[in-house]
C-alpha cells in the first residue's frame, strides 16, 4: 500500500499505452533496417553491449513483467566488469540467454514479446493501472512503471540509432513517446541531483539543452 506521504502517480492509461507502442514501432522499423553485420558487432554505448544486446535487454525486461523467471547465465556474469550490481547481473542473464538467436529470430521474439505485452495492458482495468507496485523509482502506480518503460525505451532506442548512425529526425522528438520520456526525465532530476548529485542545501541548478 502506498503511504500517504507518497500518493501514487495516476497517468492516463490511453495517454502512456500509445507511447509505449509507439516506441516499440520505432524500434521495429529501426530494426528492419539494421544488417545481420551491424547487429552482432556494432558497440553502443553501453559498456559491454552491441546493439543486438541492447534489443535482447528491451525483450528481457518485457519477459520479466510477463511473469518469466530469470534464467541462467552460461558464465560467471557477475565478474564481467560491465556488470556492477544485482539489476546488472539480472540484465546480463537475460541478454546472454538470447544471445544464439540470428537478427531474424530477434526481431521475431521482439515482435512476439511486445505483441504479448501490448494485448496483456491493453485489457488492463484502470484499477489494475492505479495499483501501487514497486517500479526502477520506488513504489509507484503500475501506470507510472509503464511511462518508466516508456522512457527506458525510447532511450535505448537513441542508443541504437547513435550507434548505427541512423538518428532520429527532429520531428520525432514531438511524438508521445518523446515527450512522456521528457516528461519522466524532468520527474527524476529533483532525485538525479539533489540525492545523487549531492546539490547542497539551498542550491539553484539550471540546466540547458
Amino acid at each position: 500500500m502506498s503511504s500517504p506521504s507518497r500518493p501514487v502517480t495516476v497517468l492516463e492509461k490511453d495517454t502512456v499505452l500509445p507511447a509505449l507502442f509507439g516506441v516499440w514501432d520505432d524500434i521495429d522499423r529501426l530494426l528492419i533496417t539494421i544488417s545481420e553485420a551491424e547487429l552482432l558487432t556494432t558497440q553502443t554505448e553501453l559498456p559491454g553491449w552491441h546493439v543486438r544486446d541492447v534489443v535482447a535487454h528491451i525483450i528481457g525486461t518485457e519477459l520479466m513483467l510477463k511473469g518469466e523467471p530469470v534464467p541462467e547465465a552460461d558464465i560467471e556474469v557477475s565478474e564481467l566488469d560491465h556488470v556492477h550490481n544485482p539489476i546488472g547481473v539480472m540484465n546480463e542473464c537475460w541478454v546472454r540467454s538470447l544471445g544464439a538467436l540470428s537478427s531474424a529470430e530477434l526481431l521475431e521474439k521482439f515482435r512476439a514479446v511486445t505483441g504479448d505485452r501490448r494485448a496483456t495492458l491493453t485489457a488492463m482495468s484502470d484499477d489494475e493501472w492505479n495499483t501501487p507496485t514497486m517500479t526502477p523509482a520506488g513504489q509507484d502506480s503500475l501506470g507510472r512503471f509503464m511511462r518508466i518503460r516508456t522512457f527506458d525505451s525510447w532511450m535505448h532506442e537513441q542508443d541504437i540509432r547513435e550507434s548505427v548512425a541512423r538518428p532520429a529526425p527532429d520531428v520525432a522528438l514531438q511524438k508521445p513517446e518523446a515527450q512522456l520520456s521528457l516528461d519522466e526525465i524532468e520527474t527524476m532530476m529533483g532525485f538525479v541531483v539533489a540525492k545523487r548529485g549531492g546539490a547542497p542545501d539551498g542550491s539553484r541548478v539550471a540546466i540547458e539543452l
